[in-house]
């Protein structure tokens, strides 16, 4: 996607030499974390009339937005005290500037926006977190632009941000790049980053700067996640499935509980594993209502060791799942029960349920 606009021109050389050098030079100042967090603002990303990035089988807006009710949802259940405002609950166009108005009103100490990732590329895979900043990386102000083309749907959309890319717009960036609230942001966004690595088995492309108009107007630490390739189709499965989703949100939540050095209630400890009944595995997709699968509500798709895996069910308790099974063998005679981790790694059994405690 790109913006149609007459202001995105490109910087001389010598200006973004001089600020790189401003930057480096730059002391760099680390707020403390742990400053008990009362108010935190969730931003699922686009909606409405704004689709996001759209890939083969889904939109951006749409898997933004479970991601990020399933984060409220973590964070209200788990963090007894902190108060949960999203700018959608539905699915409505926002414009960016409105997003941050929400922020700063409720007074928030945190704004987390949502996004899923696209490319060109359809190989490009993994996870990345950004603050607000002048980033001299042609990748991250790709993806600015990409995220930035939401103001395309707003009317008169250049009086509203003008050009923010000018000389004078860049200096702002850089100076921000450096501030307490973007520190403040890029830790969080650190401890987001390692959650994907460790605790989610997401590849971890780091953490940016990148001039995102979303952040560009809060008035409190804030992070934009991206959290994965849509355009990825192996990606895309993951983020549209609801164990998918379950698992990136618990992470944001992690991190977000991490930052806050919260004595709130702690979450349950969770594995990334659980059962699933295997109905078909083929070396050629199948259409989820071919009449191969009986008809049966319910199936999803997963791409595991070059194999399309046709599934039903989803428990972590393996007495319910094959409680489960008996029913499904009567339209499929040889279904059986798999261990699934992360929806991309077949598991033994008896390792899964070592796992699981059972």
């Amino acid at each position: 996607m790109k913006i149609i606009m007459n202001t995105m021109e490109t910087v001389a050389n010598k200006t973004i030499l001089f600020l790189a050098v401003i930057l480096m030079l730059a002391a760099p100042v680390f707020a403390q974390t742990g400053a008990s967090i009362k108010t935190v603002v969730i931003d699922p990303g686009h909606g409405g009339k704004d689709p996001g990035a759209v890939g083969k089988n889904s939109k951006e807006k749409d898997i933004a937005l479970s991601i990020a009710l399933k984060l409220g949802e973590y964070i209200t259940s788990k963090c007894q005290g902190i108060k949960v405002v999203y700018t959608r609950k539905k699915d409505v166009f926002v414009p960016l500037a409105k997003r941050a108005e929400i922020a700063n009103s409720a007074n928030a100490d945190m704004f987390i926006s949502v996004h899923i990732n696209s490319s060109t590329n359809k190989e490009a895979y993994g996870t990345s977190s950004h603050v607000y900043g002048f980033c001299f990386n042609l990748d991250m102000k790709t993806l600015s632009l990409q995220e930035n083309n939401a103001v395309k749907f707003e009317e008169n959309y250049l009086d509203e941000y003008g050009d923010w890319e000018t000389v004078s717009e860049i200096k702002t960036m850089s100076s921000f790049t450096s501030s307490p609230l973007a520190n403040q942001g890029k830790q969080l966004a650190e401890k987001i980053q390692n959650e994907f690595e460790t605790r989610a088995k997401r590849y971890n492309r780091g953490v940016e700067y990148a001039s995102f108009l979303v952040l560009k107007r809060t008035q409190m630490p804030a992070v934009l996640v991206e959290c994965g390739f849509i355009s990825n189709e192996e990606e895309e499965k993951f983020m549209a499935s609801t164990y998918g989703q379950e698992i990136l949100a618990s992470a944001i939540f992690r991190a977000f509980r991490d930052y806050n050095g919260s004595s709130s209630q702690p979450e349950p400890t969770k594995s990334n594993i659980c059962f699933r009944i295997q109905l078909k595995s083929l070396s050629k997709q199948i259409p989820l209502n071919s009449s191969e699968l009986k008809g049966i509500p319910n199936i999803e798709e997963l791409h595991i060791n070059g194999k399309y895996q046709y599934v039903v069910g989803k428990e972590t308790d393996y007495k319910k799942i094959t409680d489960q099974l008996a029913n499904i063998r009567k339209q499929i005679p040889d279904a059986f029960v798999i261990a699934v981790r992360n929806g991309t790694e077949k598991v033994d059994i008896k390792v899964a349920k070592k796992e699981l405690g059972q």
